[in-house]
């Protein structure tokens, strides 16, 4: 990146930063990394680099002030699963027991073929998912019905 690129990304940064008040140094970052993986779109015959660095730095600038922040001071450390200390543990470990106790012994069933498998799961497409365990779970000679009265037991009592 030339001196004069680098010019051009300072002085949209400038700019955004004196109307909204954010960083100058993590908007410049920001600025920088968004031209950096757009420097091969650039096609001279469309226009002046100075116009694309513009454009594509803005653009990104401007998502950035309208994405949602979050504020480490409302974070509710409990609720990240990987934030771990003993007491933490032993209380989700009592929480699960007690959870999985409640389960009628299908859905305990479901669970411990669902946790003991080695299926692949679309995790993030839920009704995939729940289709290829329907299917694992009928190859294993569980009935329809059983299936989704399960599914609808866990539901109930994991929401």
């Amino acid at each position: 990146m030339s001196e004069d690129e680098l010019a051009i990304i300072r002085r949209v940064v400038w700019s955004f930063v004196r109307s909204s008040g954010g960083e100058f140094d993590e908007m410049l970052s920001e600025a920088v990394l968004v031209y950096l993986e757009n420097q091969a779109k650039y096609n001279p015959a469309r226009g002046k680099l100075s116009t694309f660095i513009w454009a594509v730095v803005s653009h990104h600038l401007i998502s950035l002030i309208k994405k949602p922040r979050v504020q480490i001071a409302e974070v509710d450390m409990d609720a990240i699963p990987s934030y771990s200390t003993p007491e933490r543990d032993i209380v989700r470990k009592e929480e699960w027991e007690e959870l999985i106790a409640r389960l009628s012994p299908e859905a305990r069933m479901v669970c411990a073929a669902i946790l003991g498998s080695t299926w692949t799961l679309p995790i993030e497409k839920p009704k995939q998912c729940r289709g290829v365990i329907s299917k694992e779970l009928r190859r294993s000679g569980m009935s329809h019905g059983a299936i989704w009265r399960t599914f609808a037991e866990l539901k109930e009592i994991l929401s």
